[in-house]
């Protein structure tokens, strides 16, 4: 069958099955399969990984050996796991390295790749530098550890823009091609505008100079490409899923509510199912999802006649980290959704500690600061817009952006498709990029399913 850039429906992976390149990706292959290292810095949702993969397999056609080292975040680990097969008939390997396989592909995240030696103890014919802006830092560990894995192709990829620092983009380079960046200072001289300050004598930067000729030495090994220019030929919206793992606190929690909800449901099941009262069971075990309960019990409600559980969220959250490697990929706008103000609360000190200008809207939001956050947005001066689906998904415009993504979504598909269209509707010039993040083997994966109201069903959604 012919796939698409995004994600299928796939319960079981027809071997058959190919991805059909677009036309861009077809060029940038070629590009790729001539040149030992190469940075592939196209822009965030223009199928980087999918591109990767497929010069990958079309080298592999002409070999007998193909072991692949893919570095990536954390929270991007299943989406190479989820497409590599597709195009690789090859076992995949979650950061371990087997003794007993011929050929295979491993993917890990950058802070395994510091800390495991083993990758350096394998000859890999790839290994791909997802996210490659973390290993900007020549001085870094990660860093380090990158230069010294063996390897005989070098791919970085990367959506950020590649001549802004030209001093972070040497570390990078230096790792594709170690003999012709050998000099840190060289390169710095060369490409950095900068002028030292008479009091101290430190170089304080300006800015880049050179910039033709740095975009012509690397414009050898290098493609950028960004959403704008190249995915005018996509479905108007386009699906991603990101799945994450609950950290221990989180998951302790998580199953006591999930026992709790399911003796409940025990001493029930011969009663009229009150819907209301198992939909709040299930929202709190939703909540725990997305962040981490400091405080969490069980409190009488006299009013449903039942002990309702009561819990307050902070941090640490997967899906905040997760959230926050897709902003850090790109310099684009970004529309986030969630359910709960509390997501809305914590992922807005996620932003303003990492000093990324953003807009809230929740149903408390006063009607004159919603006026004003949503004109921000619109108007360029807040990168990111963080709602809840009940207040900003219905009855406003937000198409400045044309990626949002959904911390979790609501028990109605409908409410859904009604958040994503305030990116799609007239005015926007882009498909429109819907990510999803999941947490692993929770409700989260059964959200979509329609909600019918039976004690099995319940029971089947909290695997009891």
């Amino acid at each position: 069958m012919s796939i698409e850039t995004d994600i299928p429906t796939r319960p079981d992976l027809d071997p058959e099955a190919k991805f059909k390149l677009r036309d861009f990706q077809e060029e940038d292959v070629v590009s790729m399969y001539h040149r030992t290292g190469f940075l592939l810095a196209n822009d965030m949702g223009t199928g980087k990984t999918v591109t990767a993969l497929a010069e990958i397999a079309r080298r592999y056609e002409d070999r007998d050996t193909m072991r692949v080292l893919i570095v990536t975040l954390k929270s991007a680990i299943s989406v190479w796991e989820y497409h590599t097969p597709y195009f690789l008939d090859l076992p995949v390997y979650t950061r371990e390295v087997p003794k007993k396989v011929a050929n295979w592909v491993t993917v890990t995240n950058w802070d395994q790749l510091r800390v495991n030696p083993d990758y350096k103890k394998v000859v890999w014919t790839y290994v791909i530098a997802d996210e490659a802006q973390n290993a900007k830092n020549r001085n870094a560990k990660r860093t380090r550890a990158l230069w010294t894995v063996p390897t005989m192709y070098r791919r970085a990829l990367t959506g950020t823009p590649i001549v802004n620092r030209p001093d972070d983009l040497w570390a990078i380079l230096r790792w594709l091609y170690p003999d012709r960046y050998r000099s840190y200072w060289q390169f710095f001289n060369t490409y950095v505008d900068f002028e030292t300050n008479p009091f101290h004598g430190y170089r304080e930067i300006k800015g880049a100079k050179n910039v033709k000729k740095l975009q012509k030495e690397i414009g050898e090994f290098t493609v950028r490409r960004l959403k704008k220019d190249v995915l005018k030929e996509l479905p108007d919206k386009y699906y991603e899923r990101i799945e994450v793992d609950l950290n221990p606190t989180q998951r302790r929690v998580y199953n006591q509510m999930k026992q709790d909800a399911l003796a409940w449901i025990g001493e029930h099941e011969d009663k009229p199912l009150p819907a209301k009262m198992v939909v709040a069971k299930l929202v709190r075990l939703r909540q725990i999802t997305g962040a981490t309960p400091i405080d969490a019990y069980q409190e009488y409600d006299k009013n449903k006649d039942t002990m309702v559980w009561k819990v307050t969220m902070g941090e640490p959250s997967a899906k905040l980290d997760a959230l926050m490697d897709i902003l850090q990929s790109t310099d684009q706008q970004v529309v986030v959704f969630t359910n709960f103000r509390s997501a809305v609360r914590l992922a807005s000190a996620r932003m303003t500690k990492a000093g990324i200008t953003h807009v809230t809207l929740t149903g408390t939001t006063p009607d004159k600061e919603r006026t004003k956050a949503i004109d921000d947005f619109q108007n360029g001066r807040a990168r990111v817009f963080i709602g809840t689906v009940k207040a900003g998904g219905a009855g406003i415009t937000l198409h400045a952006a044309s990626t949002v993504v959904f911390l979790d979504r609501s028990w109605s598909p409908a409410d859904n498709v009604q958040a994503e269209d305030r990116l799609h509707r007239i005015g926007q010039k882009n498909a429109v990029q819907v990510i999803h993040i999941e947490a692993r083997n929770t409700v989260d994966q059964l959200v979509e399913a329609k909600l019918v109201w039976k004690w099995s069903f319940i029971k089947q959604i909290l695997g009891g």
